[in-house]
């Protein structure tokens, strides 16, 4: 049944993956960008180098997009995830701090996606 299980969800995210490219949502690639951090931001376990690396990565790709309507995606993208999941606020307000990351935009569920 794992391994059943671990097909299936390969599957889910190669769909995600490919749906994503077809119809440029950038909403599935900023889930998989942070998947790693699920379990941190849910109040399970510790900061992870995979989590760390999908945000430096998530950012980097912000930081060098200029297209403001992707930008807004991402962030409508990030607060409805976070509240359809139960994350912990004070565990993502945490990720700049212990991942070493300079972020000056607000983080919280009431953020301005406007910008």
């Amino acid at each position: 049944m794992g391994r059943s299980n671990s097909v299936f969800g390969f599957v889910v995210i190669a769909l995600i993956i490919a749906i994503s490219s077809v119809n440029g949502n950038e909403c599935p690639n900023t889930i998989i960008k942070l998947l790693p951090c699920k379990g941190f931001l849910m109040g399970k376990g510790d900061i992870s180098v995979p989590c760390c690396n999908g945000v430096k990565g998530l950012m980097k790709k912000l930081a060098t997009n200029d297209d403001d309507l992707k930008l807004k995606n991402v962030c409508e993208c990030l607060k409805k995830e976070a509240l359809s999941i139960g994350v912990v606020q004070e565990r993502v307000k945490q990720i700049p701090h212990l991942c070493n990351i300079n972020i000056s935009l607000p983080i919280g569920p009431n953020v301005d996606c406007k910008m």
